[in-house]
């Protein structure tokens, strides 16, 4: 058993493809269990991108997460498990505030340790993805996580208005966000031409978070990232995952806002309770918890996600259902740094 875990350890591995400025080698692990449904019994989520880490609570990992079909859950996590999953209530200045968005689409989900704000972006469609796209605040009944209902949206009015709005389309926005003591960072998802996106690089926005002025506006081709579809800041390093480069990545900064250093992972998906067997996959977001575990959201892209009959002919029961309702799925890894 003891060889049989340490080659799994082994083979879940990622691959640390860049290494700058010297920099303490860092390695993603996959743990046991991993990855899973996001599924508790009869209840799942329906195209979960975004996940943001809150706490850990008697032992338990709590988590929201946002799928794009205009929904928000509570998900917690314990012994390598999801155990509970509640989906949150709108109240009725909420539901009066989604009435003009033409689809209720949220994607990314971010929480502020500093304040306890939970921040939600909302992408723009048509007929008007501009003025529709969004980044707003939760403002919870009882302002607790825990009352299973949200009140209202705050919204967020950020400037230069034409500079936020300069690149958005129709389903192309702000995927990528997350808050710290002073910013909100904005990862743009990429850039459209006939329907399809096709840059090598986008662009990350920070917000200064007292004036909600965009102070730094950072290029991503440097780095080689063409997509952003998920972000978590932690100590002045930026996490993301880019969904069409099919990796995990990370940038530091400095006290001016530069990047001093920069890191890649390989991503490699894997079909639940398998050994080794994958599927196409659109990994959506990223979170980390207070015990160095990243968490990586797979938001099913319904064309290419059910495997083919034949793979499906080796797959459980369990496992088939799932793929065939789209339930998203949930990795795990532990971060490992090296002297």
């Amino acid at each position: 058993m003891l060889l049989k875990q340490l080659a799994n350890l082994i083979l879940f591995t990622l691959s640390l493809t860049i290494v700058v400025n010297g920099q303490r080698e860092i390695k993603l692990v996959q743990q046991p269990h991993s990855p899973q449904w996001i599924r508790v019994g009869s209840k799942f989520s329906d195209q979960t991108s975004g996940i943001c880490f809150i706490e850990t609570k008697k032992g338990q990992k709590v988590f929201l997460i946002a799928d794009d079909v205009g929904a928000i859950h509570r998900m917690v996590y314990q012994n390598n498990s999801i155990i509970e999953l509640t989906k949150y209530r709108l109240g009725k200045k909420a539901k009066k505030y989604l009435e003009s968005f033409s689809k209720k689409d949220f994607e990314e989900i971010a929480y502020d340790i500093s304040t306890g704000d939970v921040y939600l972006s909302i992408e723009g469609n048509a007929p008007s993805p501009k003025t529709s796209t969004k980044i707003v605040k939760l403002k919870f009944k009882n302002n607790s996580i825990y009352q299973n209902s949200i009140d209202d949206f705050i919204e967020l009015n950020i400037s230069p208005k034409n500079l936020f709005e300069q690149y958005v389309e129709n389903n192309i926005g702000y995927e990528g966000l997350a808050v710290d003591n002073n910013y909100i960072y904005l990862g743009f998802e990429g850039f459209q031409s006939s329907g399809f996106l096709f840059s090598d690089s986008t662009y990350i926005f920070i917000v200064d978070k007292k004036n909600l002025n965009i102070v730094k506006k950072i290029s991503t081709k440097k780095f080689g990232i063409g997509t952003i579809c998920g972000l978590h800041i932690q100590d002045k390093t930026l996490w993301g995952v880019d969904r069409n480069g099919f990796k995990i990545f990370y940038l530091t900064f400095n006290e001016n806002l530069d990047v001093v250093n920069w890191k890649e992972f390989s991503f490699q998906s894997k079909i639940p309770n398998t050994v080794n067997m994958s599927y196409i996959a659109a990994i959506e977001s990223i979170t980390i918890d207070d015990d160095a575990n990243v968490y990586v959201i797979d938001d099913p892209w319904k064309r290419f996600y059910i495997p083919s009959e034949e793979v499906q002919s080796k797959l459980s029961v369990e496992n088939i259902e799932n793929f065939n309702k789209f339930i998203p799925i949930i990795y795990k890894y532990k971060i490992l740094k090296n002297n």
